[in-house]
């Protein structure tokens, strides 16, 4: 199964004082059954965001002629993640079993 996500990330500790905001990501993820007569599943995901983008106008001095340059820079993320899944209680009627 391919999973597609949209999430976000808050900054926590010294980070989120230089970042403040809840950050947004977008997610894309693999998940197998490992075993097709067990509810045992395994998988990873990757996550992508961007937190800051700054530009600026700077001045470039070539063979004595002045060049004005857009400049940007952004700050990104990649964040990656493995999965595992499996069935600790199940419903069956008006009992609850553990496996």
């Amino acid at each position: 199964m391919i999973t597609f996500g949209l999430g976000g990330m808050t900054p926590q500790g010294a980070f989120k004082r230089k970042h403040p905001d809840p950050i947004f990501q977008i997610n894309l993820g693999y998940l197998r059954q490992i075993k097709a007569e067990k509810p045992l599943f395994g998988g990873m995901e990757l996550g992508y965001g961007i937190m800051d983008q700054y530009s600026a106008d700077i001045d470039f001095v070539v063979d004595g002629v002045t060049e004005t340059w857009d400049v940007t820079s952004t700050s990104q993320f990649l964040v990656g993640k493995v999965r595992f899944f499996i069935k600790v209680w199940h419903w069956t009627g008006l009992q609850l079993s553990g496996y």
